[in-house]
């Protein structure tokens, strides 16, 4: 489950993601948690293009602090790390992954977008096998197992 920070920080984040009018989905554990895997998180991803990472940076700037590299060789994006009551917030914007020598933007992976409701916020996430594909990308072993574990439960 998301701890308590993390749920006061989607709480102060949500109303203006919802305001924005641009793409966006959270991605990572939050994104899992949301479909129901046990995991615990302090961390907040969030997928978004460049014109809504901008607005997010005007929105959050008061709380950017420097980002700290996370990321395997296979990715490149352009990102912004911001600490929201002791919760980490990272907004990427144009992340591609290199896939068979060919780099593809992320969002391109993502075929289907689930819209939560929190506390009246709408939340997209990526479905679960795409979120599955992602934490592949990422080398997520645990998430990914969890995932085929749900995956496989519901086509039974």
């Amino acid at each position: 489950m998301l701890n308590i920070l993390a749920l006061n920080t989607l709480n102060i984040i949500l109303p203006f993601l919802n305001s924005i009018n641009k793409k966006w989905c959270l991605i990572g554990t939050t994104s899992l948690i949301l479909h129901g895997l046990e995991r615990e998180s302090d961390e907040i991803y969030i997928l978004v293009d460049s014109e809504g990472a901008r607005k997010l940076d005007q929105y959050m700037g008061n709380f950017k602090v420097p980002v700290n590299n996370f990321l395997p060789d296979n990715l490149l994006t352009e990102i912004n790390q911001y600490e929201i009551g002791g919760t980490q917030v990272r907004i990427l914007s144009n992340l591609r992954v290199k896939i068979s020598d060919t780099w593809v933007k992320l969002t391109e992976t993502i075929k289907n977008l689930e819209i939560f409701n929190f506390n009246g916020y709408r939340v997209f996430i990526p479905s679960l096998s795409d979120q599955q594909k992602i934490s592949r990308i990422f080398g997520q072993e645990k998430d990914i197992r969890q995932a085929e574990k749900i995956l496989s439960f519901i086509k039974e």
